[in-house]
């Protein structure tokens, strides 16, 4: 058998092998504890930052996005675009969804506890 060299420089026991290979796992085995903990924590969180949101804000839902699918044929191939107006910019339609995103985004943003004197801050 050949000799196992160890951090701590002892050698070849069995022995010191198995206590190594013991607390390598228990190490592993606590930062798995940790994270899953963790994990568990940030899960719990999740439901009370959402019914503290739903509460204290009346902010509607981002406008969805009409779909009219055009159909490409590539040399054989078929290709199904959904979106493919909102290439046209100039499309009133397309404007009036850039805007409504627009102030969808700006409420979602104005509703963020302390972003004011965040804002004077930085500019």
């Amino acid at each position: 058998m050949f000799p196992i060299l160890q951090p701590g420089g002892s050698t070849n026991s069995h022995a010191d092998f198995r206590t190594y290979s013991v607390r390598l796992l228990r190490t592993r085995w606590r930062s798995i504890a940790l994270l899953a903990a963790f994990s568990t924590g940030l899960l719990l969180l999740i439901p009370i930052y959402h019914a503290r949101a739903a509460k204290s804000n009346t902010i509607q839902p981002p406008p969805p996005a009409p779909v009219r699918p055009v159909t490409e044929d590539y040399f054989g191939t078929k290709v199904v675009d959904p979106y493919r107006y909102m290439e046209d910019l100039k499309n009133p339609e397309v404007e009036a969804w850039f805007k409504a995103q627009n102030d969808y985004t700006r409420a979602v943003l104005a509703s963020i506890p302390g972003r004011d004197s965040l804002l004077a801050r930085i500019t």
